[in-house]
């Protein structure tokens, strides 16, 4: 049994090693005994005299920790302190290994990530490209400070979009690049490539970065003269361009939805369209939930069209795009159409707002709002559009003429009352 012998300081132990020699005295092995928060007696070891441990070193030791209990503060026993010397030089050898790791180095990981989990990862790499990389893309990760992301906020703010003299980014795109860096961060953070306090997290308190004001809802829709002029110049310019433009007027169906239709979506029988994918090879729609729409609820014509369409189909496609092999039409194609169309008909002339000038989607806002016009529940018109939150359908109600909308809903109370 070995023999511990008191030291000069109270709680400071040590024992002799019997043969073991350092210098011309046997060597010693340090241990403290104290008492613990919780009222116990705790004996912990130190080590050996030959590796640097002294009573003096073991006494300042005891005096650390049992101030700590005191206190109520930092470690408060030996196994504890040694755990936090130990995250401390773990924390240290991180950054050391982060130092050399660039912004560049970490998005192109987060960027194989994001192709296989996000819908939208080109436009991720778009924004990366031309506007993230060139400016913060050779910085060390851990250099970067928010004052370099206001920068690039402030350098893309006075950049013009591709194709638009004279136009600054919206602050759509400037929130979109924000919210790349943060999520490159986020991504860093949780994989343990960054440690620390994200740089591009956004508050509108003061804290972090500012994020810019903008309302881009889009509030034009189309008169019934409009909807029909383009019907008119789209049916001259060809078959397919009348009845894509004809279809997403009466079914409100987004773009993407219209043009990856197949025939298995339609239902001749209770003429309605089972709405699945948004886009070629997916199984969910913007919103995550299939759903079905009824067709000829403004244009009855509409249904016909697409009898006569399935006669002449060669492929599995409703709408397919134009070569040998019949497959999932461009959306691009059609835009561009449409911006042509909207020129040539004087839809968009004289219109400087964002907000007002017609696109594509703006048949899907005269679609929802011809329906709250003729009286439809608000919350049937949820259903049918695919939102998932009541509040995006909601904003048709300030579009649609509410005389129209009142006088619907009188008629139908009539009706009503009159089948009673």
């Amino acid at each position: 049994m070995a023999t511990w012998i008191t030291t000069q300081y109270s709680g400071v132990l040590y024992r002799e090693h019997p043969a073991r020699k350092h210098g011309p005295r046997p060597d010693r092995y340090y241990v403290i005994r104290y008492r613990a928060a919780d009222g116990t007696r705790k004996t912990e070891s130190l080590g050996w005299l030959s590796k640097g441990w002294t009573a003096e070193k073991a006494h300042q030791l005891i005096c650390s920790l049992l101030a700590n209990i005191k206190l109520g503060t930092g470690p408060q026993t030996l196994a504890a302190r040694r755990k936090e010397a130990a995250e401390l030089r773990e924390t240290a050898e991180k950054k050391q290994t982060q130092r050399g790791t660039t912004f560049q180095d970490v998005a192109g990981i987060y960027m194989n990530w994001a192709k296989i989990n996000i819908k939208s990862w080109q436009d991720i790499q778009a924004r990366l490209n031309n506007h993230i990389l060139p400016e913060i893309g050779n910085m060390p990760l851990v250099e970067i400070t928010t004052q370099d992301i206001i920068t690039v906020k402030n350098k893309i703010a006075s950049k013009s979009p591709v194709r638009r003299e004279n136009k600054q980014m919206s602050a759509a795109s400037i929130m979109h690049c924000l919210h790349i860096i943060r999520a490159i961060f986020n991504y860093a953070s949780g994989n343990s490539l960054f440690t620390g306090t994200n740089p591009a997290r956004v508050s509108k308190k003061g804290y972090g970065i500012r994020p810019p004001k903008h309302d881009n809802r889009r509030l034009r829709i189309l008169t019934q003269d409009e909807c029909k002029m383009l019907m008119q110049y789209a049916e001259k310019k060809s078959r397919d361009l009348h009845d894509i433009t004809l279809l997403s007027l009466d079914s409100g169906l987004r773009m993407s939805e219209l043009l990856s239709l197949t025939w298995q979506c339609l239902s001749k029988d209770d003429k309605t369209l089972r709405i699945i994918g948004a886009v070629p090879g997916t199984t969910e729609t913007k919103s995550g939930r299939t759903r079905i729409v009824t067709l000829g609820l403004l244009y009855p014509q509409s249904i016909d069209m697409l009898c006569n369409r399935k006669l002449a189909s060669i492929s599995a496609f409703i709408f397919p795009g134009i070569g040998k092999k019949q497959a999932y039409r461009d959306i691009t194609s059609y835009a561009r159409w449409f911006k042509r169309a909207c020129i040539t008909l004087g839809i968009n002339k004289d219109i400087t707002d964002e907000r007002l000038i017609a696109v594509p989607h703006t048949m899907r806002h005269t679609f929802a709002t011809r329906l709250l016009e003729s009286g439809i529940d608000i919350y049937a018109l949820k259903e049918i559009l695919g939102h998932a939150d009541l509040t995006t359908t909601e904003r048709y109600i300030h579009l649609c003429d509410n005389s129209k909308r009142n006088l619907a809903l009188a008629h139908r109370t009539i009706m009503n009352s009159r089948d009673l």
